[in-house]
């Protein structure tokens, strides 16, 4: 997680010398012909590689963990989605955005460092002043119907998000808090030296806290039927631990090693959680903790393969990419009912499902592909490339780019 910080914060220095960043607070849309030119080439914009979901009554949520954000059964937004706004930062995206359908938070830098802003859903313009920020490399964001989370690095906060004013804050002496989500009354999260947390998200007051495993390095947090899953790797070893933790007390109840880096975070649905381990998925019961199936991952050759990138889960199934194919996988059997067949040689960035579309971000040009989910055939495409950091499926998919902050509808 540091490297990859430590990457984006060269990007974007590079990229702010170079002056390819746009400038801040300029409507794309209304810039000069240079611009018009460009926004010509690239049509409309691209997808992904952190997304989220958005309920059915049009709130944040991430119950499940980091992949839940990438689907939400409740969200109507489709293939025939345009372009509302976009509005140009001189800034880079430092986490996925959150939406609630009215507003949109990033953290992003300004001019006096790493921060918080706050754009009105509806025309993109800022909302708020910034809230500042502590330099670090690690940023996340969660939202509820009352509060706004924030963590930078060690630090965690909670805003009320409607004045950004804040509620209570606490932090972790040397330690970052790398993931971390709400569900109900709790906040729930994971340190990167393997601290798990649950906090009463209106108070501040922990539940519990507990050390997980030393000389661990974690990468994820995901939530259960029952447990908390936090997943990481053995420093100097290529291998995933999964520890299933207590709700009540955050005891460790059991877990799970695979081969390989924790690359991917599992997903919980229902008393499921589906792991990856090199050319393979595997599904487990929580209740009973055995084995119920694995799925063999294959690209559309038929050869072994590797995720392309993070499943997604969908309604009873979980759809997998591999290279140039997407398999709709049972999450009941693990049997591969149908596959959607991207008709492009490009690397996958990321995918996402709303209620009747997907959208498969792919690494090159064209950079998005709009599926139809009931007949899984290709229903559009659109070419042109951004770099694109993070976004949120909430009334529409707000992206967050290192050239803009976009919303089509």
């Amino acid at each position: 997680m540091a490297k990859w910080h430590e990457f984006v914060h060269r990007v974007f220095h590079t990229l702010h010398k170079t002056k390819l960043f746009f400038t801040r607070e300029y409507n794309f849309l209304l810039l000069g012909p240079m611009i018009k030119k460009f926004l010509i080439f690239t049509q409309i914009i691209v997808l992904l590689v952190l997304v989220s979901g958005c309920g059915g009554i049009a709130i944040w949520g991430t119950k499940g963990g980091m992949p839940q954000r990438w689907y939400s059964a409740n969200e109507s937004t489709g293939s025939n989605i345009a372009l509302a706004w976009d509005i140009g930062y001189e800034t880079l995206a430092l986490t996925s955005p959150v939406s609630d359908g009215e507003s949109i938070y990033i953290v992003t830098t300004t001019e006096n460092g790493p921060g918080v802003v706050v754009l009105d859903e509806h025309s993109g313009k800022q909302a708020i002043a910034p809230v500042l920020l502590d330099e670090a490399f690690t940023y996340e964001l969660a939202l509820d119907e009352n509060y706004l989370f924030v963590t930078s690095g060690g630090s965690l906060k909670c805003f009320y998000k409607r004045a950004m004013l804040e509620n209570w804050a606490m932090e972790f002496d040397g330690e970052e808090v790398v993931s971390m989500f709400e569900h109900k009354d709790s906040l729930y999260g994971v340190t990167n030296i393997g601290t798990a947390f649950c906090v009463h998200k209106e108070t501040g007051v922990f539940k519990w806290k507990t050390d997980v495993a030393k000389d661990y390095v974690f990468r994820w947090a995901t939530l259960g039927e029952r447990e908390l899953f936090v997943t990481g790797g053995p420093k100097g070893f290529d291998y995933t631990h999964i520890f299933a933790l207590s709700f009540v007390d955050g005891n460790v109840l059991w877990h799970l090693e695979f081969d390989g880096p924790p690359d991917y975070p599992p997903q919980a649905s229902a008393y499921t959680i589906l792991v990856n381990s090199r050319a393979r998925m595997y599904a487990y019961d929580t209740r009973s903790r055995e084995k119920i199936w694995y799925y063999s991952i294959t690209g559309l050759d038929g050869q072994p393969s590797t995720l392309g990138c993070n499943p997604c889960i969908y309604g009873d199934y979980v759809l997998v990419p591999s290279k140039s194919k997407i398999a709709r996988v049972d999450l009941k059997t693990g049997i591969e009912e149908s596959k959607m067949i991207v008709p492009n040689t490009l690397q996958m960035r990321g995918i996402v499902a709303s209620r009747d579309a997907l959208f498969v971000a792919l690494n090159g040009d064209p950079m998005l592909y709009v599926f139809d989910m009931k007949t899984g055939l290709p229903a559009r495409k659109i070419e042109g490339k951004r770099t694109i950091l993070g976004m949120a499926l909430c009334k529409g998919l707000v992206i967050q780019s290192q050239e803009a902050v976009t919303l089509l509808k």
